[in-house]
C-alpha cells in the first residue's frame, strides 16, 4: 500500500515537472524570437510530414539575397493547408540568418512594390498547350 502511494506521488511529480519544463522551453523560444532585429516577407513552399513532427519550408530575401528556412510546426498548425504558397512575416537575426522564425499567425498580402523592394522577382514563363499547339504565357513571383 505504501509502495503504491510512493509510485503514484513520483508519477505525479514527474508529470508536473514535464509540464513546467515544456512551459519554460516555449517561453524561452518566444523570448529568443522577439529579440530578432530583422524583418522581411517569407513565402511558404512545402510542408514536410514526418512521423513525429511536421515542418514547413520557406524562403525570404534580405539585402536582395535569397535565404531558406525550415521550421517545425506546432500541433495546431500541422493540418493547415492555407499556409502553403502564401506570404508571412519572418523575423531573423541579422548576424546569423539561419536563426529565423516565420510567424504563421501573421499572414500578409503584400503589393508588388513591397515584394520587389524585399527582393522577389516577377518571372515570365511559358507552358506548352498541346491541344492548341501554342505556348501560353504565365507569370509568377519568385
Amino acid at each position: 500500500m505504501k509502495n503504491e502511494k510512493v509510485t503514484y506521488a513520483f508519477g505525479l511529480l514527474l508529470i508536473v515537472f514535464l509540464f513546467v519544463l515544456d512551459f519554460y522551453n516555449k517561453r524561452g523560444k518566444q523570448e529568443e524570437n522577439e529579440k530578432y532585429d530583422g524583418k522581411s516577407i517569407a513565402y511558404t513552399k512545402k510542408i514536410f510530414r514526418g512521423e513525429n513532427s511536421h515542418s514547413i519550408k520557406f524562403y525570404f530575401y534580405y539585402k536582395n539575397k535569397l535565404y531558406y528556412g525550415k521550421q517545425t510546426l506546432e500541433d495546431k498548425e500541422e493540418h493547415r493547408s492555407d499556409i502553403i504558397n502564401d506570404y508571412f512575416l519572418v523575423t531573423f537575426d541579422k548576424n546569423n540568418l539561419e536563426k529565423n522564425y516565420i510567424h504563421l499567425d501573421k499572414q500578409i498580402e503584400p503589393d508588388s512594390l513591397t515584394l520587389v523592394k524585399t527582393g522577389f522577382k516577377y518571372k515570365k514563363y511559358y507552358e506548352y498547350d498541346i491541344s492548341n499547339n501554342t505556348y501560353i504565357e504565365h507569370y509568377k513571383w519568385q
